[in-house]
């Protein structure tokens, strides 16, 4: 698992936009595209940009599957590292995981943000597989 710090915000803010940089990073697109999606989204569901309805219907329109995390019994939930890590060695284009108040991505096993969350345990994530 590496870190790599990632800000594709346009203006370089570091500003509480992480869904639209996980959107885009993870999706291979503009973070304009994100935002627009997300509003779209919002707009036609009555939903706010950042809640967990939107992320997952526009995350689902760009082909990635939802995914809960349910830890066993006795067990902590894995982290974002792990997350990284395990899907690194699968056919996994890439994926988006919903850690508490923020949301982050990783690409081909490299957790891309502003800040270093990889410790963070994940509640969710979605996953988007390599197309054949």
């Amino acid at each position: 698992m590496a870190f790599e710090v990632f800000n594709i915000n346009p203006k370089g803010r570091k500003t509480g936009d992480c869904v639209t940089r996980a959107i885009a990073k993870a999706a291979g697109i503009t973070w304009q595209e994100a935002l627009r999606l997300q509003y779209e989204t919002s707009l036609k569901t009555g939903w706010s940009l950042t809640s967990t309805q939107t992320i997952n219907l526009v995350l689902k329109g760009l082909g990635f599957e939802e995914q809960t995390v349910r830890p066993l019994p006795g067990t902590k939930r894995p982290t974002v590292a792990k997350l990284a890590e395990l899907y690194d060695l699968m056919s996994v284009e890439s994926i988006v995981v919903k850690v508490s108040g923020h949301l982050t991505c990783a690409v081909a096993g490299t957790i891309y943000d502003l800040w270093d969350c990889s410790a963070k345990p994940a509640y969710k994530f979605w996953i988007k597989y390599v197309e054949d």
